[in-house]
C-alpha cells in the first residue's frame, strides 16, 4: 500500500514556452486573429509541435531542428503554409477569409467564439457553424489547441487529454462519434488541470451539451460511408421521448470497417553471431460491430438533474489474416526463409458500460456525482502456420481469454469563496484484469496466467481565483492505492 501527496502552489494561465519562433496573425481588416492553431511540421508534414495565437494575434512556439513548415489554421479562413527556413521572427501573417467552407454555409458572422474563462479556454459551439459539422469528433478537430492524429486527439504540448461529457468521463471513444455537433453547447480546454485530477493528467477537454427542450418523440438517423482502398460504413440511430422533465432514450450504432496494412522491416541482432531478419507482411482486418444503449435523464427541479445509461457493445464479426515472408541470415549467410499464414478472430466479445450521475445545488454549493461500471469479456483465438524452406514446419494455436472490470465513483463539491471558487471531493477506482494465454502448442510457447487488481482512493482540495495577470490556483491531493499482481506459466 502506497501513499501519494501532491501540492500545487500557483499556476498562471499563461504557460511559458521556449520563445524561439514568433509572429503575429491578422485578418484582412488588419485585426488580430485570436486562438488560431499554429503548428510546426517537418518536411514530411508530420506534426512536431503546436500552440495557439493570443488575443493580440501573437504566437511563440518552440522549433526543432527538423522543422520545415509552419501551418496556420482558423475556422473561416484558408489554411496557410509557410516555410520556416531558420527564421526566428515570421513577422505579420495575414489570413484570407474562406466564406464558403463547411458545406457552403457562409461562416461570416457565425464563427464560434473562444474566450479564456477561469482555468479553461472555452469555445462556443451552439448556433455557430461548428454545430453543423457532424459529430463531436468533427468538432474537437477544429478546437484551438487540439489536433487529431490517427484515432487519438492531442493537446499542443500536453499529449492525449481526458475527455468529459457533462462531467462524465468518456470511457468509449465511440461516444464522440454518436454525439451530434448540434447537441454541443461549448467545449472547454484545460491545459493546467488542478488537484481534482491525478498527476498523470496533463490536459482535459470538457464538453457541455445543449439542454433539450419540449415534450414529445424524436428520432435521429445518421449514416456515413468512407471509401479508400476498402469501403467502411458507420450507421447511428437515436430515439428519445421527453415528457414532464423525463428524457428516455435508446440509441446505438452499426459499424463495418476494413483495414489493409503492408509493412517491410529489417532487424539486426549483434551478439556472438550476427543475426538478421527481413520481413514483408500484409494484414487484412474486418470489423463488424453492433452497439445498443438505453438510458434516461430526469430533472425534477431547475438545479437538480440525474440519470443513468447502460451500454452494450459486441463484435458480430472480427477476422484478421496476416501473410508474412521472412528471410533469416546468420553471419552474412542465409539461414532460413519462412512463409507464415495467420488467422485470428474474437469470440464472445462483449463490453458492458453503466453510468449514473447527479448534478445539483444546495444554496451556493454545487454537487456533482458520477458512478461508473465497466466490464469487457472476450476470447482472442489465433492460429499460425509457419512453413520453413530449410528447417521444420510449425503450427502455433492459442486462445487469449480476457476479463476487464472497472468500478469508479467521483464526488465533487464547489463553493464560491472570496471572489474565487473552492472545490473539494473524493474518488474511488477499482480495476481487475485477468489476461490468460492458453497455448495449444506448448513445445514452442508456454501457457501463462496473469491477474492485476488495483484499489485507488483519492481526496482533493483546490482553490482558484482570477487575477489581472493570470489565474491563481492552489490545491492539495491525497491518494492511497493498493496493487496486487500475479503471473505464472505452466506446460500442460
Amino acid at each position: 500500500m502506497k501513499y501519494i501527496i501532491l501540492f500545487f502552489c500557483i499556476l498562471l494561465s499563461a504557460t511559458t514556452y521556449a520563445q524561439t519562433l514568433t509572429g503575429r496573425i491578422i485578418d484582412q481588416q488588419n485585426q488580430p486573429v485570436s486562438f488560431a492553431n499554429v503548428i510546426v511540421l517537418d518536411s514530411d508534414s508530420t506534426f512536431i509541435n503546436g500552440n495557439v495565437s493570443g488575443e493580440d494575434g501573437k504566437f511563440q512556439i518552440e522549433v526543432a531542428k527538423q522543422a520545415a513548415l509552419l501551418k496556420i489554421s482558423y475556422l473561416g479562413y484558408q489554411d496557410l503554409f509557410l516555410p520556416i527556413q531558420n527564421k526566428m521572427d515570421m513577422g505579420i501573417i495575414q489570413l484570407q477569409e474562406d466564406v464558403t467552407t463547411l458545406d457552403e454555409v457562409v461562416v461570416k458572422g457565425t464563427l464560434p467564439v473562444t474566450k479564456i474563462k477561469g482555468d479553461a479556454m472555452v469555445t462556443s459551439i451552439e448556433n455557430t457553424v461548428l454545430s453543423k459539422v457532424g459529430s463531436a469528433n468533427d468538432v474537437l478537430q477544429k478546437i484551438p489547441g487540439v489536433t487529431k492524429n490517427d484515432n487519438a486527439f492531442t493537446v499542443f504540448g500536453k499529449g492525449e487529454p481526458l475527455i468529459y461529457i457533462n462531467g462524465r468521463e468518456v470511457m468509449n471513444k465511440e461516444e464522440l462519434e454518436r454525439l451530434n455537433s448540434d447537441e454541443i453547447k461549448n467545449v472547454e480546454l484545460i491545459t493546467n488541470p488542478g488537484s481534482r485530477y491525478n498527476a498523470t493528467v496533463k490536459a482535459v477537454i470538457r464538453i457541455q451539451t445543449v439542454k433539450r427542450q419540449g415534450d414529445g418523440f424524436g428520432m435521429d438517423l445518421r449514416s456515413s460511408y468512407y471509401q479508400s482502398q476498402n469501403a467502411d460504413t458507420y450507421n447511428h440511430w437515436n430515439i428519445n421521448y421527453r415528457h414532464n422533465n423525463w428524457d428516455v432514450f435508446v440509441d446505438g450504432y452499426y459499424k463495418l470497417m476494413n483495414f489493409d496494412w503492408k509493412q517491410e522491416s529489417e532487424i539486426a541482432n549483434n551478439v556472438d553471431d550476427v543475426w538478421t531478419q527481413t520481413d514483408v507482411s500484409e494484414e487484412k482486418v474486418r470489423e463488424n460491430e453492433l452497439n445498443s444503449t438505453l438510458g434516461f435523464n430526469y430533472m425534477p427541479k431547475e438545479n437538480h438533474s440525474l440519470g443513468m445509461k447502460y451500454d452494450i457493445t459486441g463484435y458480430l464479426d472480427y477476422n484478421s489474416d496476416v501473410s508474412m515472408e521472412s528471410t533469416v541470415g546468420l553471419n552474412g549467410n542465409r539461414y532460413d526463409k519462412l512463409h507464415n499464414q495467420s488467422h485470428a478472430y474474437y469470440k464472445n466479445h462483449l463490453t458492458h458500460t453503466l453510468n449514473g450521475y447527479y448534478n445539483g445545488k444546495a444554496g451556493d454549493l454545487s454537487i456533482n456525482l458520477n458512478i461508473d461500471y465497466y466490464k469487457q469479456l472476450y476470447d482472442y483465438n489465433s492460429t499460425t502456420f509457419e512453413n520453413s524452406e530449410d528447417k521444420e514446419n510449425r503450427e502455433i494455436c492459442s486462445k487469449n481469454p480476457v476479463d476487464n472490470q472497472l468500478a469508479a465513483a467521483k464526488l465533487i463539491f464547489e463553493y464560491p469563496l472570496l471572489g474565487g471558487n473552492l472545490s473539494f471531493g473524493s474518488e474511488y477506482t477499482y480495476t481487475l484484469r485477468s489476461d490468460d494465454y492458453l497455448s495449444y502448442s506448448e513445445t514452442y510457447i508456454p501457457t501463462s496466467y496473469s491477474k492485476i487488481r488495483e484499489h485507488n482512493i483519492a481526496a482533493f482540495l483546490e482553490y482558484q481565483h482570477a487575477l489581472f495577470f493570470g489565474q491563481f490556483s492552489a490545491g492539495l491531493r491525497y491518494e492511497q492505492y493498493d496493487i496486487l499482481q500475479s503471473f505464472h506459466s505452466s506446460n500442460r
